[in-house]
């Protein structure tokens, strides 16, 4: 049976889809119970083998006498009838009775046997139920077949988890994929570039309102207002700010543009640690679009970074005018990561001895193939205008995405694949 709904193909008994919760059908009322009757072919049909009665051995007989043979192996309705010796109690094995020609065969068991007890019986293993109507569900099932009820929260549904995934699985398959490259050698131990990038979230502008403000909250689903879903806004010449106004849609979006001359939108903000190598992923982080977002983030995965190092070796980091701050040269320095930073006219906080090396030029130079992983993300990925809402679904998205160009890359590389 498939779900008119969403296409699933349900069990034929099921009364609702297990993974949308639609009606199939209207619930049959119960068949009573058929009593057992004896077979077709003369057999004991579905009685218990275990209360037949032994049949004592018999030649072969031909058609004409088939019917009687077979009557004769009927269990009687009244006391068994002598036979002849030697007696039934002294016969340990009965060999089979006579095979008629429609294939009847009566079998050969001993006396009717106790009851197998409880012990010698398989434990079925244990299943679960739902919580409305005491049914077996299967574990991925997100409503119950036969009462529609949500076995699954709502937020879980909406990701894509069901209720026995770990909530730290996106990371522990970035860290999987991860280690295949380092095994491979693919990774640089010492030069990396970090940068960042605003993911536009899943919220309009209208929704970003005053938190003083009175009225109806919109939760994507309800109309507000008395213009419909859509109605006109006019924020012109309103001043609107985070410190102010927050979004009834998503309130953990924050209104933010990347640079002069940008438009402001609600979003995240989603940053990048790159090994200058092969332009893989080491590290990833998603935060709230901020001012300081960026240098603190990139100090945090630098840290990260430094623990697997173990305090050895040099390291160093290239990036953008942006993280030029005194703030994240002294965190770096403290790291012993040297900061190969962009250098600002004014308020420059790295000296000349930094800029005088080589290694300063060419960090500078492979820096930009910190962009390529942003691109593919935002083309590729999906990534360019969110569909979940709220900091852990977006944060498990975007390191899901970071892993799935990981994945790219190691293919393109010739790398051999394996996630064991």
């Amino acid at each position: 049976m498939r779900c008119p709904n969403c296409g699933n193909e349900a069990q034929e008994d099921a009364v609702f889809c297990d993974q949308c919760g639609t009606r199939l059908r209207q619930p049959e009322a119960a068949a009573p119970a058929r009593p057992a009757t004896a077979g077709p072919e003369g057999g004991a049909g579905g009685a218990d083998l275990r209360n037949r009665v032994v049949a004592e051995a018999a030649p072969q007989v031909s058609a004409e006498e088939a019917p009687a043979a077979a009557k004769e192996a009927a269990p009687p309705s009244s006391p068994p009838v002598e036979v002849a010796p030697p007696p039934l109690e002294e016969v340990e094995e009965v060999p089979a009775s006579a095979v008629t020609e429609a294939g009847t065969e009566a079998a050969a068991v001993p006396e009717p046997t106790p009851s197998y007890p409880a012990a010698d019986l398989a434990t079925p293993e244990a299943h679960l139920e739902c919580p409305a109507c005491g049914a077996e569900v299967a574990p991925g099932d997100a409503f119950c077949e036969f009462c529609g009820a949500a076995l699954t929260a709502a937020a879980d549904r909406k990701i894509g988890r069901c209720s026995g995934c770990p909530s730290g699985m996106d990371e522990e398959f970035f860290e999987r994929v991860r280690a295949q490259a380092e095994a491979k050698k693919l990774l640089s131990r010492e030069h990396f570039s970090c940068d960042g990038t605003l993911l536009e979230a899943a919220a309009s502008l209208k929704s970003f309102r005053a938190t003083d403000e009175a009225g109806p909250k919109d939760d994507g689903n309800t109309p507000v207002g008395g213009g419909g879903r859509n109605p006109e806004v006019d924020f012109r010449g309103e001043r609107r700010a985070n410190a102010t106004h927050a979004s009834t849609t998503d309130p953990e979006a924050r209104l933010a543009k990347k640079g002069r001359g940008k438009e402001a939108k609600l979003a995240y903000a989603g940053h990048i640690l790159v090994e200058n190598r092969h332009g893989l992923i080491v590290d990833c982080e998603l935060t709230q679009a901020t001012g300081t977002a960026e240098p603190e983030a990139a100090a945090l995965m630098l840290s990260r970074e430094r623990s697997t190092r173990r305090g050895k070796g040099t390291m160093t980091v290239g990036a953008d005018r942006g993280y030029n701050t005194r703030g994240f040269v002294q965190k770096a320095r403290a790291l012993k990561v040297t900061p190969h930073v962009a250098q600002k006219q004014r308020y420059n906080a790295i000296d000349g001895r930094t800029m005088s090396h080589e290694g300063y030029q060419i960090s500078q130079r492979r820096r930009k193939i910190v962009e390529e992983p942003f691109g593919w993300m935002k083309t590729v990925g999906g990534l360019r205008k969110l569909r979940h809402r709220g900091t852990t679904k977006v944060r498990a998205i975007f390191t899901f995405t970071c892993a799935c160009f990981n994945l790219v890359r190691l293919r393109n590389l010739g790398a051999e694949l394996c996630l064991e």
